[in-house]
């Protein structure tokens, strides 16, 4: 689980550095598809940060659990 919240985490870093780059040139930009991407992005972002934060507290959990 952690390492699918990884790769997610940087899937939509990605995603959000190509939108932002997109925007960079405001009169080439899809104005409106680029500031939706972007904040699309960081929502998966900041969910994939609370995923892993949840996968090691379910760790530390069950290590808890067998000592």
């Amino acid at each position: 689980m952690r390492i699918l919240a990884l790769q997610g985490m940087r899937h939509h870093a990605e995603m959000m550095q190509r939108y932002a780059r997109n925007l960079q040139n405001i009169e080439k930009a899809g104005l409106t598809k680029d500031m939706v991407g972007l904040i699309v992005s960081e929502r998966g972002y900041t969910a994939n940060i609370t995923s892993f934060k949840t996968a090691i507290r379910m760790q530390d959990a069950v290590l808890d659990l067998l000592a």
